[in-house]
């Protein structure tokens, strides 16, 4: 990778995948209403987001894989994913999409957005399908190939590790739109970079934006934070548990990271 990066200006190397996905989404777009018209393509919305994911999966995926081959032996060593790493992954994910999606909904920071508002409705509008198909599974393997297996490996490979996981998770968080995608994504985001970064791989990255997006689906589905918000206090014991024990995952990877760095 050092060696393709020598050949660009750093900027250009930083921009490439983000104008790359940002180029993939319009044409696509644009082709989605060139078939059915202007007016119909907001009916379409989820299912337009299925093919960009699917097109940038593809994509993506042999530019990741080559440039991984290409790095080698070059590479520092990361932690393998054990199983009780896979389960404080799953565990993580679903503390702190409960916890944030909480705070957030609790704000009423969601009703000023009308962004927000127009994106919720094309996503649960959608059939039970599409919603697995497109939010749970395919948008965060194709967000995680462009956003930490290409903008944020590169940063890295420039930049402190503060500086790359804050840089990639703002650029993240401006993708989704809206203030409230925005702050939840810049968390997330700052967390699913940090987990490329111990492991080594987007197999850790995947599995927590998987399991955040659908956790946050189910809870939607089953009405989970309008029950929450019904008590205050229990609101509150709830909300800040899982908290507390979102960041006790974390500590658990930052002990991870810590051990190999030293190793």
């Amino acid at each position: 990778m050092s060696q393709n990066r020598k050949k660009r200006h750093p900027f250009l190397y930083l921009v490439e995948p983000l104008a790359l996905r940002w180029g993939l989404s319009i044409i696509i777009q644009l082709m989605v209403i060139a078939f059915v018209g202007m007016e119909k393509a907001e009916n379409y919305l989820m299912e337009t987001t299925i093919l960009v994911s699917l097109i940038t999966i593809l994509v993506f995926g042999k530019i990741y894989q080559r440039e991984r081959e290409n790095e080698g032996a070059s590479c520092r060593k990361k932690n393998k994913l054990a199983g009780k790493d896979i389960l404080a992954i799953v565990m993580c994910g679903i503390f702190i999409c409960i916890s944030l999606n909480s705070i957030i909904i609790w704000s009423g920071i969601s009703q000023y957005s009308e962004t927000y508002q127009t994106t919720s409705q094309s996503i649960y509008g959608a059939s039970v399908f599409i919603q697995l198909a497109g939010v749970a599974f395919l948008a965060p393997v194709a967000e995680e190939l462009v956003y930490h297996g290409m903008l944020y490996r590169r940063m890295r490979s420039m930049l402190p590790l503060w500086m790359s996981v804050l840089g990639s998770a703002i650029i993240f968080g401006v993708n989704h739109g809206n203030i409230v995608q925005f702050i939840f994504a810049l968390i997330t985001g700052a967390v699913m970079a940090y987990l490329y970064e111990v492991y080594g791989s987007l197999k850790a990255s995947i599995l927590f934006h998987v399991t955040l997006n659908m956790t946050s689906l189910v809870c939607t589905w089953l009405n989970i934070f309008s029950m929450l918000l019904r008590n205050f206090y229990f609101w509150i014991f709830v909300t800040f548990g899982l908290m507390m024990a979102a960041i006790v995952m974390i500590l658990y990877f930052a002990k991870a990271y810590s051990q190999n760095v030293h190793e």
